[in-house]
């Protein structure tokens, strides 16, 4: 990822709390832009909240899954297109996303 130049990490994973926590504060502090897909992390009662609020308080941005497809399509018209899908047909769409 260092040498393609990319600043941006997005996480998903288990323990919003500990695991996906400690990445995503560790990425920050290096300087890394980090954004985690929230409903695409879990942790068991309420450590799923705190550990999301935490992240929050840190300024790591939270997104939905729906948030980070259309922000990594950048336009609607894209995303409505083939192209976007063709381009990339080994992913499936997020659920509520029609062609």
């Amino acid at each position: 990822m260092e040498a393609a130049g990319r600043t941006t990490r997005v996480l998903v994973g288990i323990e919003t709390d500990m695991c996906v926590a400690h990445s995503a504060i560790q990425l920050h502090h290096a300087g890394k832009r980090v954004a985690v897909v929230d409903d695409a992390t879990y942790s068991p009662g309420r450590a799923h909240e705190r550990g999301l609020r935490r992240l929050a308080d840190r300024g790591i941005e939270l997104l939905s899954a729906k948030e980070f497809f259309y922000d990594w399509v950048r336009t609607i018209e894209y995303a409505n297109t083939n192209i976007f899908h063709d381009t990339h047909a080994d992913l499936t769409l997020p659920p509520g996303v029609r062609l």
